[in-house]
């Protein structure tokens, strides 16, 4: 990634440039799969689940602060931390909104709009233990009902995509419950969206036969992430 550094051992928010919105902290999944969506300068682009916000602003800076950035979040006080953000950052083509991605076709204005939409929907989070271990204690029936909701909130963002426009599904998990599981359903519900590769020059990681890619920490030095990308078929209004 050009435009990365690593740093290691860091309190980051005492860098010089911090505070002055020079920079921001992402991993290296997140800014693959922001890769993946691949938004271009003067896009329409929806992140549903956006909060904190660390996609978005990514979305933003590849688009050069151009066109639009709506990022959609469930709770108020998670909206502000995406608005601090990207005020931090000095992004103004970013839009926080409060609204629910399992009813975002519904919003306002949404309905078939953007270029290109992110689904980084709640997950189980396995992918993650390494940063946060008491994932360990979420139970078998919590996590069940996931893949219900997840379908759910990919459907609602297949609804605001335009024509020949992109949909990236995301998760930080590793179960294909959540991840390979999920996104078939979708494409078998779906005949107007089609698979795309996901960054088919990205070599390390776990390809399903759709180009769905698992990236695997002990592979690349990633969180465990999964990336899923679907292109809408022209004339479609699936």
């Amino acid at each position: 990634m050009p435009e990365a550094l690593q740093l290691r051992g860091a309190n980051v928010t005492q860098l010089p440039g911090f505070a002055e919105g020079h920079f921001h902290v992402q991993d290296l999944a997140a800014q693959l799969c922001c890769r993946a969506l691949d938004p271009r300068p003067g896009n329409t682009v929806f992140d549903l689940c956006a909060a904190p916000g660390g996609k978005t602003f990514t979305l933003a800076e590849m688009m050069q602060d151009t066109g639009r950035v709506i990022a959609v979040d469930l709770h108020k006080n998670r909206v502000r931390l995406v608005a601090e953000g990207a005020a931090r950052l000095g992004l103004r083509c970013v839009e926080p909104r409060q609204g629910d991605a399992l009813r975002a076709a519904d919003l306002p204005g949404i309905a078939g709009y953007a270029d290109r939409v992110l689904c980084d929907v709640p997950c189980s989070g396995l992918g993650i233990l390494r940063k946060k271990p008491d994932i360990r204690e979420k139970l078998h029936t919590e996590l069940d009902k996931l893949p219900e909701m997840q379908y759910a909130i990919v459907c609602a963002g297949a609804a605001c995509v335009a024509q020949e426009g992109v949909l990236v599904y995301a998760t930080c998990t590793l179960r294909p419950a959540e991840n390979e599981e999920v996104c078939r359903r979708f494409l078998r519900a779906h005949p107007g969206f089609a698979a795309l590769p996901v960054l088919p020059e990205h070599e390390t990681g776990r390809r399903a036969p759709e180009g769905f890619l698992t990236l695997m920490p002990h592979l690349g030095g990633t969180d465990g992430f999964f990336i899923a990308k679907f292109g809408r078929k022209k004339e479609s209004h699936d």
